[in-house]
C-alpha cells in the first residue's frame, strides 16, 4: 500500500463509523453494512497484501487482518442492532468499532513504517 492511500483508508472506516454512529443516533437512513473484503482496505489484505511476500508470515499484517474483519463485523451488529431497536446493544457494538478503528489505525501505520520506511 503506498503512504498516502493510509491516509485514505484510515479516512474512509472513520466516515463508515460516522454513519453507522449518526444511523444509531437516528440522524440518517440505514448506511449498510460493509464487507471487509469490499472496502478500499480489504481489497488491499485480500489483493497485494496477501500476495506480497514480505507479508506472508507477518505478526503485524495478520494482526492487521483480523482487526479489520472484526471491525466490520462489529459495525453490522451495530446496525442489526439499531434496526431491531436495542439501542443499548448497538451503542455497545459501536464503542467496541471506534476502539478497533484506534486498533486499525495503530497496525497499519506500524505496518506502513514496516514496509515504506
Amino acid at each position: 500500500m503506498k503512504p498516502e492511500d493510509v491516509i485514505v483508508v484510515l479516512n474512509a472506516h472513520m466516515d463508515y463509523l460516522q454513519r453507522v454512529s449518526d444511523f444509531i443516533d437516528g440522524k440518517r437512513d440505514d448506511p449498510q453494512a460493509t464487507d471487509c473484503h469490499n472496502c478500499k482496505l480489504g481489497k488491499w489484505i485480500y489483493g497485494d497484501g496477501a500476495a506480497d511476500a514480505r507479508l506472508q508470515n507477518d505478526g503485524v499484517f495478520a494482526k492487521l487482518r483480523s482487526v479489520h474483519e472484526e471491525f466490520h463485523k462489529v459495525t453490522e451488529m451495530a446496525i442489526a442492532s439499531r434496526r431491531t431497536g436495542d439501542g443499548p446493544a448497538a451503542s455497545a457494538a459501536l464503542a467496541r468499532a471506534y476502539n478497533l478503528y484506534g486498533e486499525i489505525s495503530n497496525t497499519l501505520l506500524t505496518l506502513d513504517k514496516g514496509l515504506n520506511g
